[in-house]
């Protein structure tokens, strides 16, 4: 993670931001420049189709490991949603899920993830679309999340 001066973890900026349908997550994203998703709204609802796709899979990998497989949710930050930020990231480079130093939260470390804004030139061994990496990656990086709580 980026840091301040005093070596504190500093979270991305971005343009704008969008709330999942479950309301537990945010996912911040730019409107212009290299880290834009692709801005594609299908539907007309002002929100990127691709931005809704990963609000989608992240209330899908909260259902599955809190509800249902019953690990605890990861630690709230001071406005108890769960961020993340859509950034441009070189082939390879799937995404991060970075603690705050230090934590916004006294009972567990806080954190936070950042995935690439469209996952192509990424190769798979299995012949995964770019959709479908991106669903693995946010999936595996908010376990990421739960683990540092």
């Amino acid at each position: 993670a980026d840091t301040d001066a005093l070596g504190r973890s500093t979270r991305p900026e971005k343009h704008t931001y969008a709330v999942s349908d479950s309301g537990y997550f945010y996912i911040w994203y730019d409107t212009t420049g290299s880290a834009a998703p692709d801005l594609t709204n299908r539907n007309e609802n002002g929100v990127p189709d691709y931005v809704i796709e990963v609000g989608i899979i992240a209330d899908s990998a909260y259902h599955v490991l809190v509800n249902i497989m019953g690990f605890s949710p990861p630690p709230a930050d001071e406005d108890s949603i769960y961020d993340i930020y859509i950034e441009n990231y070189s082939s390879g480079i799937y995404g991060y899920n970075s603690p705050d130093s230090p934590s916004h939260n006294q009972s567990g470390a806080t954190s936070y993830l950042q995935i690439d804004n469209d996952y192509f030139g990424f190769s798979s061994t299995f012949g995964l679309s770019p959709i479908e990496i991106m669903r693995i990656s946010v999936g595996h990086e908010f376990f990421h999340g739960i683990q540092w709580g």
